[in-house]
């Protein structure tokens, strides 16, 4: 048995190249496909947004809000930030409702930073993140005073 364990095939040095090679290569594509995401989440949003009718009405986590102009202008921000190891914090839930469809957005508070905000594209996403599609940040001061007024 010893004399069997000790008798090793050769092992071809192409399969541990091979390997090597593709595993990069399913590292790289799956950063890339999180790009793609983030930027068709993002631009969805920002399309949405842009192309509002004028007798839109915005509601956040259900309750309709009287100041959708500011809720709309911070969004139509959202733009990339560098990481900084922080994190989303509870989410607050906005729609936005115009005659043509209804747009849900969700962002939620940075961790650390107090007017900095996660947004996203609540749905189905390559990180079964339950908030949805990570579609970068928005940091707006009148957006915190505004959602503190609210109790948010």
């Amino acid at each position: 048995m010893n004399d069997l364990m000790e008798k090793r095939l050769p092992f071809p040095e192409w399969v541990l190249v091979f390997a090597v090679i593709a595993g990069f290569i399913a590292v790289f594509t799956f950063f890339l496909l999180e790009d793609r995401a983030e930027r068709n989440a993002h631009e969805f949003l920002l399309q949405r947004v842009n192309q509002l009718s004028v007798d839109y009405r915005v509601e956040i986590n259900g309750r309709p809000v009287d100041r959708g102009d500011l809720i709309i202008a911070s969004v139509k921000s959202l733009g990339h930030i560098d990481a900084h190891h922080s994190g989303p914090t509870a989410p607050i839930r906005i729609r936005v409702v115009d005659r043509t469809a209804a747009t849900d957005i969700v962002i939620a508070r940075d961790s650390d930073h107090r007017d900095e905000y996660w947004g996203y594209r609540p749905g189905r996403n390559l990180h079964n993140d339950p908030l949805g599609d990570y579609a970068g940040r928005i940091v707006d001061a009148r957006l915190t005073e505004y959602l503190h007024r609210l109790g948010l």
